[in-house]
């Protein structure tokens, strides 16, 4: 294993990395795109301006995505300090070290979960070196499997099948030969097509009972001769009692949380 200090150059720059994308891998490998888009959707169609503000919703889809990605966080999570543990053993006694029992059967399917692990066993114990950036990828490329399966489990096959077909037409032939839907590249763009999809659905029913109160509002003004009166003044008092009554929130939440089960 690597003697060279944990911060390296490359080490350092690889956790940089990771730093810079953590913001684009929330909003975009879970389910916070869908949650942001419905609920501006939702101050959209009720006509209100500014409330709840921005950092309101963003926090609320913020803590929802917490809640509904718990599990596959935690398994990501106990991966990391799986992996850590495995690598750690592997550099006090490469000589004699197996993989954990439960890798074992990963590593004769040949799965993507200890490829790089079990690259790093044999680098090792054929007594080449192995970097802390090497260590590093090893752990990122056992973890991210529960995020992978999240994103495969979340995003209907034709929007997976688009994106291969995309890219048989636009990447070199070398590399459309190795693609699966299981790659990140494909998993990815789909996931964030679908869930914005999905978004622009749950925004069109939730416009509906808001456009019948304005028409209905409107009408009557019309026929009151009043109009000059902005309908969406005295349409706004109607939408949130609605909004209140019929407990939105509760339903609203739910039913975004239930598109992940």
């Amino acid at each position: 294993m690597s003697t060279t200090p944990f911060y390296d150059p490359i080490t350092l720059i690889l956790c940089m990395l990771a730093l810079a994308l953590l913001p684009f891998a929330i909003m975009m490998m879970t389910s916070f795109i869908k949650l942001v888009v419905v609920m501006n959707l939702l101050r959209q169609a009720m006509g209100l301006q500014q409330v709840p503000p921005n950092m309101v919703i963003n926090g609320l889809a913020v803590v929802l995505t917490l809640y509904i990605m718990a599990p596959t966080l935690q398994d990501s999570t106990r991966r990391i300090s799986e992996s850590y543990s495995t690598l750690q053993s592997l550099k006090e006694d490469p000589d004699h070290f197996r993989l954990p029992t439960h890798m074992e059967p990963l590593k004769a399917a040949g799965q993507n979960d200890v490829r790089w692990l079990s690259s790093i066993l044999t680098s090792t114990q054929a007594g080449q070196t192995v970097s802390h950036a090497e260590e590093l990828i090893a752990i990122a490329g056992y973890a991210k499997q529960p995020i992978v399966h999240f994103l495969h489990k979340h995003t209907p096959e034709k929007y997976r099948t688009f994106f291969i077909r995309i890219a048989k037409r636009l990447w070199p032939q070398a590399y459309v030969k190795n693609i699966r839907e299981s790659d990140l590249l494909i998993c990815v763009p789909a996931f964030v097509l679908s869930e914005l999809t999905s978004a622009f659905e749950i925004g069109f029913i939730i416009y509906l009972p808001f456009i019948v109160i304005d028409l209905i509002v409107s009408n009557i003004l019309l026929a009151l001769g009043m109009m000059m009166v902005s309908p969406m003044t005295i349409s706004l008092p109607f939408k949130l009692m609605l909004f209140v009554l019929v407990n939105g929130w509760d339903k609203l939440i739910e039913a975004l949380a239930l598109t992940y089960r």
